[in-house]
């Protein structure tokens, strides 16, 4: 039989705050099912879940306020209480808005964190974040994904902002001619469970080893002169790199640079050109430097700021 309705992704409830913008959500439960054929037969007579690990993985476009909530190294669940939910909106049959009143479906985790993990932009485009909601249960019992349905909808749904390409300054030099950025946050995010709980009941964050790859195309980046990387590499520091994230204006271009609307990240570490030149046919030859974060002893390889000028 045929269906009559289906369902979509409704942004992100954290808390008390709705994050919109969303491209892509996608709930997992990662059972881990034990399938072992015995006695020298190739068919097993005995199959068993011995582990599940209920995430979430979502795509936003409203970037800085999902940054305003996890930053750069993740948030804990239990700090916005009570959790983090999904939804499943149910659009009727020939319908283009959802459905009215308690009919839409709701995934939520109480416990565990939300961490980010792959910022990119690239030109011309708007930015986008990607985000990984890691579960844990409190005992080791309980489910740590609750599937509700009949529920209606979060109020305060909105999509208010766009952020592109902006200035990036390695060493205190402006490198022109960008056309992508990736910032890799580089989280080591580990669970852990025991006692032969089918749930995990510990997320934590091992090493984190963050890094940024940019592309132009502007060979001139690499070389031996006192703004340029060279092939050995070279050092970077806060106070001298900086990646900015240009907030866009709705129905308009971009925000002024004098408008604290921008997103900048500053970054330690060590630059090295992973691809010198690249050509193929007529096009523009391409260059790509990659960043890898250091601790500076004070700060984290990545300081990430909202509502900045650009100077």
């Amino acid at each position: 039989m045929g269906v009559a309705q289906h369902w979509r992704h409704r942004g992100i409830l954290v808390g008390a705050t709705v994050v919109g913008g969303t491209t892509a959500e996608d709930v997992d439960v990662q059972a881990e099912i034990l399938n072992e054929p015995t006695s020298g037969e190739s068919h097993a007579q005995f199959i068993a879940i011995t582990g599940e690990r209920p995430r979430g993985d979502f795509t936003t476009l409203n970037v800085a306020k999902m940054l305003a909530i996890c930053g750069v190294e993740g948030i804990n669940l239990a700090t916005v209480a009570p959790g983090a939910a999904f939804f499943g909106a149910r659009f009727g049959q020939g319908k283009s808005v959802p459905d009215p009143g308690n009919v839409h479906r709701k995934y939520a985790f109480l416990l565990g964190g939300i961490f980010p993990n792959v910022l990119s932009v690239d030109h011309g485009g708007n930015a986008s974040l990607t985000c990984n909601l890691i579960s844990v249960s409190s005992d080791g019992v309980v489910a740590p994904l609750i599937v509700s349905e009949n529920v209606a909808l979060p109020a305060g749904l909105n999509d208010s902002e766009r952020f592109g390409l902006g200035k990036i300054s390695l060493f205190s030099n402006v490198y022109n001619g960008a056309t992508s950025v990736q910032v890799n946050f580089g989280l080591g995010i580990e669970t852990k469970g025991s006692g032969g709980d089918l749930y995990d009941t510990l997320v934590f964050v091992g090493p984190i080893a963050p890094t940024v790859v940019i592309r132009g195309i502007n060979p001139e980046w690499v070389g031996t002169a006192a703004g340029q990387t060279p092939i050995v590499g070279r050092p970077l520091l806060h106070a001298n790199t900086t990646i900015y994230f240009r907030a866009r204006e709705d129905q308009k271009t971009f925000f002024s640079d004098a408008t604290a609307k921008h997103m900048k990240i500053t970054l330690n570490g060590l630059v090295v050109p992973t691809k010198v030149i690249a050509s193929s046919g007529t096009q523009p030859g391409e260059c790509e430097l990659t960043i890898t974060g250091k601790h500076d002893g004070t700060n984290s390889p990545f300081v990430l700021s909202i509502d900045q000028t650009i100077t």
